[in-house]
């Protein structure tokens, strides 16, 4: 089948730009999906997943608590951390030779801005990405329209769009870019507080714990990247 969104094609430098300019003409909302290889695997696992509609999946996101998801994964983690303890395995630190990161002292020590657009091994932007665009009513429901998730440890689609709803309402947390194993997302209202942040980061963590166990280390130094950041972001191997 054809992926069901109309996609356009820019310089990776000019994707941001062209994201504001669809969402204004087309309403809805606008997505950076990557690379053409993305794209072609955002695809594959649409169809994979093509069994329910979107709105199947919504309905079934409004189905799902957060809080009790969140509460859920926890506790099959704890079982996991057992018998890893059991077995002798060691915890899980920061990398090696990597120095921990400070806590921001104010909003303007923060540090985050969107990545999708760029080559995540040289950091230069695309030569072309991808955008659709989605006829989402809400933002949270992306994932249900892209049926994003469902691989390795990642969330199913419902599971995703009920986290993200959660966080939209908590947060003001807006899903900007969705590619093949990334999602970024912009947040009107970040954690303030390092209490804030530090529940923020143990979420995070639990809906996506690549970016600790790969990434930073530690849920304290995912937390320090969080307080006040416009920006968050997702990554499942």
């Amino acid at each position: 089948m054809t992926f069901p969104y109309p996609v356009h094609y820019v310089p990776g430098a000019q994707a941001l730009e062209k994201r504001a300019q669809l969402q204004q003409e087309n309403g809805g909302f606008a997505v950076i999906l990557g690379d053409d290889e993305s794209l072609e695997r955002i695809q594959e696992n649409f169809e994979f997943h093509n069994k329910k509609s979107p709105q199947e999946l919504i309905a079934q996101a409004l189905e799902i608590d957060a809080l009790e998801w969140f509460a859920s994964q926890q506790a099959d983690m704890d079982a996991d951390a057992e018998e890893w303890l059991d077995v002798g395995a060691a915890s899980i630190s920061a990398p090696h030779g990597a120095e921990p990161p400070e806590w921001p002292a104010s909003p303007e020590e923060a540090h985050g801005e969107i990545r999708s657009h760029r080559s995540i091994l040289t950091g230069r932007f695309l030569d072309t990405a991808a955008l659709a665009c989605i006829p989402a009513q809400e933002n949270w429901q992306i994932p249900c329209y892209l049926k994003l998730g469902g691989w390795n440890a990642c969330p199913l689609p419902a599971e995703m769009a009920a986290i993200c709803k959660f966080w939209q309402e908590r947060h003001g947390a807006q899903i900007v870019c969705a590619t093949a194993d990334v999602l970024e997302m912009q947040v009107a209202r970040p954690p303030q507080t390092k209490e804030e942040a530090l529940e923020l980061a143990q979420q995070q963590y639990l809906f996506c714990n690549d970016i600790v166990d790969q990434g930073v280390g530690d849920v304290e130094s995912l937390a320090k990247t969080l307080l006040y950041s416009p920006v968050w972001y997702f990554w499942w191997d």
